[in-house]
């Protein structure tokens, strides 16, 4: 779950994003990518309850940027009933998301110009830069392990106030590893998918995988659950 750092239908990613390797690496599970890219909190907590309901037990989250907002709405259809629908890839790979109608934005910019009246770009607006819900979603992941009672659940910090100094952050080890100060330099070094563009090619993927999600911690929970 979150956004397109572990997005299989990221542009130019798919097969090598790191989800879709763990599902490779270890194929005695089964795997469902709740992640697209631009969603935020809210879509996670949708998906939370999604994953209970699908008795999910192992949860794998990446933080995301807090400026992002979702909003359920209603379409007039029968998918106004908070649906969510698979999508094969593999045998023990498929994409799970909402099919419902809702609204996102990130950084104040809506997703899409279906809802775009007034109403939405105003509270999206106000969400977008309010301090309280930053810290209300800084406790929200600090939290998430002792509010939900799934078996396991895996955050994974992709997203941080200071990502570079941020020493828990996967850019912060990134950085410390390829000796890569710019997206650009990371571009050069094979990480990333273009200079203006930070989402990780397989290289980048795999690195993460191996040396930033697969701890030993992780590696003992794929193995004996």
């Amino acid at each position: 779950m979150g956004c397109s750092y572990s997005a299989y239908d990221q542009k130019s990613v798919q097969e090598n994003s790191w989800t879709y390797q763990l599902a490779q690496k270890f194929p005695q599970h089964q795997y469902y990518n709740y992640a697209l890219g631009g969603r935020g909190i809210d879509y996670l907590q949708w998906c939370l309850l999604d994953a209970k309901e699908q008795n999910i037990d192992i949860i794998f989250v990446n933080t995301t940027y807090p400026s992002r907002v979702g909003y359920l709405v209603d379409g007039g259809s029968s998918l106004d009933n908070f649906t969510f629908v698979d999508t094969k890839i593999t045998e023990n790979f498929k994409l799970r998301q909402l099919e419902s109608p809702h609204v996102w934005a990130t950084h104040g910019v809506l997703g899409h110009d279906r809802y775009n009246g007034r109403l939405f770009q105003d509270a999206i607006n106000l969400q977008s830069i309010s301090e309280n819900r930053n810290t209300y979603i800084k406790k929200f992941y600090k939290n998430i392990t002792k509010l939900y009672n799934f078996k396991h659940i895996v955050m994974l910090n992709f997203v941080s106030d200071h990502k570079f100094m941020d020493e828990s952050c996967v850019w912060y080890q990134i950085h410390k590893q390829f000796n890569a100060y710019t997206t650009e330099m990371l571009y050069n070094a094979g990480i990333v998918l273009g200079p203006d563009d930070d989402h990780w090619t397989f290289k980048g993927n795999q690195w993460v995988l191996d040396n930033f999600v697969l701890t030993k911690e992780v590696i003992d929970i794929l193995n004996h659950s």
